[in-house]
């Protein structure tokens, strides 16, 4: 009995230190100012529904099905990003501002 005990404690054990592994972290910074973005968007391409917000500090956890996932980062005024990574590494993904030069600008008034 002990030892049937001992091994469902060693399998449970090992199941979650092979679930902890599976996690990807990381941090968002803008590539011109080295900053960290607060609220990005990043999703795992092969899942659409785990996306996750980057904190004040641009950090961000993951969870991801393998050892390896390609993230969709996304945030206003910024390019979008497709990133390959691997799980147990920490990633740094640096964000292109996109700038966009308005050649017009309309203004419009109603007056009630």
């Amino acid at each position: 009995m002990k030892k049937l005990l001992f091994i469902t404690l060693t399998l449970i054990g090992l199941q979650q230190a092979s679930l902890a592994q599976n996690i990807i972290k990381g941090k968002v910074l803008d590539a011109i100012s080295r900053q960290p973005l607060e609220n990005v968007s990043i999703t795992n391409a092969d899942k659409p529904l785990s996306n996750v917000l980057s904190d004040q500090y641009g950090n961000f956890n993951l969870k991801a099905d393998g050892t390896k996932a390609s993230l969709m980062v996304s945030y206003i005024g910024y390019k979008a990003l497709s990133v390959s990574v691997s799980t147990g590494n920490d990633v740094k993904i640096e964000l292109q501002p996109d700038v966009v030069s308005l050649k017009d600008v309309v203004i419009l008034t109603s007056a009630h």
